[in-house]
């Protein structure tokens, strides 16, 4: 089954083909750089060009701010 990294991550790497970097810029990470210059804001994968989901699981934040909290110093 593919995770949300796995699927971040593709979305990623097809923003820096877009954005004209090669296969081997991807074995060391791009910089944040290359794809922040995109001018495709109306893309549909344009929030999601870092990496990083936009808009994270609401509950997934609740329950690790929970676990936080519980925890003994």
């Amino acid at each position: 089954m593919t995770t949300k990294g796995e699927l971040l991550r593709a979305i990623r790497i097809n923003c820096g083909v877009c954005m004209g970097m090669s296969g081997d810029d991807f074995g060391a990470g791009f910089p944040e750089a290359d794809v922040a210059g995109c001018t495709s804001p109306k893309c549909q994968m344009f929030e999601f060009r870092f990496g990083r989901d936009p808009n994270p699981d609401k509950t997934r934040s609740r329950l690790a701010r929970e676990k936080h909290k519980n925890k003994v110093p």
